[in-house]
């Protein structure tokens, strides 16, 4: 894990590095392209940084290689969100450079955009985490012993939207269940392991 965060930290600090120097070239003029180029430099460093540290450490969280979809989620979120909040400070800095005019008025619209295009993806994000995941189908599947278990996930899944659901309706909705599994899935016999004892002669 130490490795991957040494190496984004190292790329997002190049882009840092090289902005800050770009920007003690230009100091002696009011260049405002170079300041913006220098600007969107410094956040997409920042940005390679976060993103990828945070990568790292969810990834080296993961068991056996494979990701929650709660960690999923929240990568999903952060890799989102800084590139949003890095877009939105650019055009913080553009205002800043004392743009007037339409110029002002682009700037803000810039914000707006990245503003909207944040918060829609935000929800689309967290929204992808409702419904049956991995991890709630497994909850299930390890529930069962007499069917066969994928048989009785899909039924239960087309009964139930949510898994939030079905876990409120479990015992209410048991005989209705059990009668589903009955009528289409296939009923696995579970015999029995003989034990013998010891020799008589032991």
């Amino acid at each position: 894990m130490i490795i991957p965060i040494v190496i984004f930290s190292v790329i997002g600090l190049a882009f840092i590095v090289l902005g800050t120097m770009i920007n003690k070239q230009n100091s002696g003029g009011n260049r405002e392209t170079s300041k913006l180029f220098v600007a969107l430099m410094r956040g997409f460093g920042i940005a390679v940084i976060v993103i990828g540290v945070t990568y790292a450490v969810l990834d080296g969280k993961a068991a056996d290689g494979e990701w929650s979809t709660d960690n999923v989620r929240n990568f999903a979120k952060i890799a989102l969100l800084t590139p949003v909040l890095m877009m939105i400070l650019v055009g913080f800095r553009f205002i800043r450079l004392n743009a007037r005019g339409i110029g002002r008025t682009g700037a803000l619209l810039w914000m707006v955009l990245w503003l909207g295009i944040g918060a829609y993806g935000y929800v689309q994000i967290h929204n992808s985490g409702k419904g049956w995941t991995k991890e709630s189908k497994k909850a299930v599947t390890d529930r069962v012993i007499d069917y066969d278990r994928l048989c009785y996930l899909e039924q239960v899944m087309k009964m139930y939207d949510t898994p939030e659901a079905y876990n409120k309706a479990i015992e209410k909705d048991a005989e209705k269940i059990e009668k589903a599994m009955k009528e289409n899935c296939a009923i696995c016999e579970v015999e029995a392991e003989e034990v013998q004892g010891l020799p008589d002669d032991f």
